[in-house]
């Protein structure tokens, strides 16, 4: 069964998912997340050489409430910005007043759309929030680095990520749409950003799309083909939603014990 996003502009439930691709968890308690990501690099190596993986489609279900989309953000954000209940991210950086500060990537878009997020608009150090009608979705910007030609620390975009997840579930969204934040051109793990994500669905309940399509240069995406980058990156969010839900399953047992 296929889902498209015009299925999904009204529908704010959680999704019900009639293929889901079970991920076997062989991690074991201590150092679980790097066990599952060589894990999931093996698997990828084995995929690629078999050619068992199945080519880019315009739709791929990682979980139940998480979607990976190979769309141009241009479009999507034409598509969802005129509903209440769905909130865009991206990352940037501090240096709003620079002429390269949003110059690059999907911020070109959120710039393009919506601007800049002015000083009044930035909640803390770590995030920005605008809007432009009432009846309009909410735009996150997560800063996770002072200058535009900097890398962001894993402390700080997990700080970003945190602000982010608060504030959303604070104004009661339903739906949140953003790219592989920092993954393209930030240099930040797809394990991390994985990991963020999960958690993050996990936290607030949201059904999450994640909008990436292939721009082509060969510095970008690790290295990786955008077809692979694509492929990697559904599969590490399987293991850490797996993962999560091991961790779940662990609690609630020592909860009932």
């Amino acid at each position: 069964e296929s889902l498209s996003l015009e299925d999904s502009v009204v529908e704010v439930e959680p999704l019900t998912v009639t293929e889901q691709q079970k991920v076997e968890i062989t991690s074991s308690e201590n150092g679980a997340v790097c066990s599952a990501s060589d894990s999931s690099e093996r698997k990828l190596r084995e995929d690629r050489a078999s050619g068992s993986h199945n080519p880019v489609g315009t739709t791929l279900l990682t979980s139940q409430s998480i979607i990976l989309l190979n769309e141009d953000m241009e479009d999507v954000v034409q598509k969802f910005r005129g509903c209440k209940y769905t909130a865009f991210a991206h990352c940037i950086s501090a240096d709003t007043s620079s002429e390269k500060n949003m110059s690059a990537g999907v911020a070109v878009v959120f710039k393009h759309h919506f601007g800049k997020p002015h000083h009044s608009e930035f909640l803390n150090k770590y995030l920005a929030y605008q809007t432009t009608r009432q009846e309009e979705a909410g735009v996150y910007s997560l800063v996770t680095k002072a200058k535009y030609s900097h890398k962001p620390t894993s402390e700080h975009y997990c700080k970003a990520f945190k602000h982010l997840m608060c504030d959303f579930k604070e104004r009661g969204f339903k739906r949140l749409i953003c790219s592989p934040m920092g993954c393209i051109r930030d240099r930040i793990p797809v394990e991390l950003f994985a990991s963020e994500i999960v958690n993050f669905q996990r936290w607030t309940g949201a059904i999450v799309y994640i909008v990436t399509h292939d721009e082509q240069p060969k510095r970008l995406y690790g290295g990786l083909p955008h077809s692979d980058f694509f492929y990697y990156l559904n599969h590490q969010i399987k293991v850490h939603d797996s993962l999560m839900l091991k961790l779940d399953l662990t609690n609630l047992k020592e909860i009932i014990m």
